[in-house]
Parts: C-alpha cells; sequence; structure tokens
C-alpha cells in the first residue's frame, strides 16, 4: 500500500466512526436488516 492509499483508508474509517457516533448520540434506531451484533458482541462506544 502506497501512503495514498492509507490516506484515504483512514478518512473511510475516520468518516464510519464519525457518523455512528453521532447517530448513537441522536436515539438514531438501527434498521431492520441491521440486527443488535454490535451490542451483543460488546463492541459499542461505551
Amino acid at each position: 500500500m502506497d501512503d495514498s492509499s492509507i490516506l484515504e483508508l483512514v478518512h473511510v474509517i475516520g468518516f464510519f466512526n464519525h457518523i455512528n457516533r453521532v447517530a448513537d448520540s441522536l436515539g438514531v434506531d438501527l434498521e431492520s436488516w441491521m440486527g443488535e451484533k454490535g451490542a451483543e458482541s460488546g463492541l459499542s462506544a461505551d
């Protein structure tokens, strides 16, 4: 991987992290197809 690929990957991961935290703080419910896997696996941001 070159530097620009790594930078793009970091931007994408950072974006999804930000959006997930905003949705969580606003109390946005999961879509029905998403299930509760994140909560069950203990991977929550709490």
